[in-house]
């Protein structure tokens, strides 16, 4: 994959707005169910650039069994999904 030079440059101009908001973050501690989303949020960009067919519930799925130390099947994705939807 090649990268757009103008993605890799640094940004030249940063708003005070934005540094302000930037300021107001620091020392912001994320809550484990929001490490647990930006961990999914990564792994799922991370592994739909090779695989189309993977999915965000999917990752989900794994990320819950990884978590209660259980192994993905079809019955528990099952359950995990009609939890999930029923939410």
């Amino acid at each position: 994959m090649r990268l757009c030079p103008a993605r890799l440059a640094a940004p030249t101009h940063i708003t005070d707005e934005l540094k302000a908001l930037l300021e107001s973050r620091k020392g912001y501690v994320m809550t484990p169910e929001e490490c647990e989303e930006q961990a999914i949020s990564f792994a799922y960009g991370n592994l739909r650039l090779h695989d189309p067919l993977v999915t965000r519930e999917g990752i989900a799925l794994h990320a819950h069994c990884f978590n209660k130390g259980l192994r993905p099947t079809i019955e528990l994705a099952t359950k995990y999904l009609d939890a999930q939807n029923a939410a």
